[in-house]
């Protein structure tokens, strides 16, 4: 009983200086003051389009956004890219009017730069709820900063409610028939 005991504690004193060991690598974590102004860079390119702003919150190699959402409006293969490089982006996004969006909540931001946040956009006679998902990555060597020199967006996933997105721009949805509901 004695060695179990013995070994029981060994186990969990091996246990506890493993957990110790990504607590120091928090250090090269992206600080959390950096992923709210990545954020909030990009909610920017939503609600006052600047390509400035997008030049140095996007980068150059391999990015890419995903929106099942926004495709469907698009009549783009709905598992496809949206917008498949920084260039599309720019143009595309630089392209729409603006929209009232507002951050509710970032839910997460991992070590490695992935955050994903909820946000609302305001419409005259309806709102859209959304939810992205962005992939950031140290592209420079400061990572308290936006852009070449620390982090930048590589890959947007996007989802949100686009019916109430399509009559806030002045579309119509027409919902299914009672019959076609899913009934719970």
């Amino acid at each position: 009983m004695h060695f179990s005991s013995l070994f029981s504690s060994a186990a969990l004193l091996a246990l506890a200086s493993a957990s110790v060991l990504p607590l120091t690598q928090r250090d090269n974590c992206i600080p959390a003051v950096t992923a709210h102004q990545i954020v909030d860079d990009f909610i920017k390119t939503l609600t006052e389009f600047d390509e400035k702003n997008a030049q140095n919150l996007l980068a150059d190699a391999h990015f890419s956004d995903t929106s099942s959402s926004i495709n469907f409006f698009t009549g783009a293969p709905l598992d496809g890219y949206t917008f498949p490089n920084k260039t599309a982006f720019i143009g595309g996004q630089g392209a729409q009017p603006p929209v009232d969006v507002k951050l509710i909540k970032m839910d997460s931001v991992t070590c490695d730069g992935i955050i994903a946040f909820r946000w609302v956009a305001n419409f005259d006679k309806t709102i859209a709820k959304g939810i992205n998902i962005l992939y950031t990555k140290l592209v420079g060597t400061d990572p308290n900063v936006v852009g070449p020199k620390g982090y930048q967006i590589q890959t947007i996933f996007s989802e949100f409610n686009s019916a109430t997105w399509n009559i806030g721009f002045g579309g119509t949805t027409t919902p299914p028939q009672q019959s076609a509901v899913l009934k719970m």
